[in-house]
């Protein structure tokens, strides 16, 4: 058994060194394109942050195609209503595909609770 975790060991250390290493080597290669070309890669990546993930839309069926015809009634949601929903989500996770995480949510709640629900009877 111990032989099998000091192989797991040394596998596991063998592995984060590879990760280390392609990272390190990625950075250089962006920090050499940087001399080159400043508007390159870097550039974009400090302007815009990681590439755009696609947010999932909510008028998608589950086979890609476009929801036709009228939806659901709508029932307009209350102020605390909104914030007892973020209140029951955990702060500590991380953000979704926006960015923005519970903690975010929860400090501009004061100032940002009338938009917030306007957003959410959108």
């Amino acid at each position: 058994m111990q032989h099998d975790r000091l192989a797991y060991n040394r596998l596991k250390n063998d592995y984060l060194h590879e990760i280390r290493r392609a990272k390190m080597e990625s950075w250089r290669k962006m920090s050499d394109d940087i001399n080159v070309n400043t508007w390159g890669k870097a550039f974009k990546y400090a302007k815009n942050g990681p590439r755009n993930k696609a947010v999932i839309s909510s008028l998608t069926k589950e086979d890609g195609s476009l929801r036709q015809g009228p939806l659901e009634r709508h029932v307009p949601v209350e102020e605390q209503q909104v914030k007892n929903a973020i209140w029951r989500m955990k702060p500590p996770r991380a953000p979704g595909l926006d960015g923005i995480t519970t903690g975010i949510l929860r400090k501009a709640w004061p100032i940002a609770k009338d938009s917030m629900t306007q957003l959410m009877n959108r």
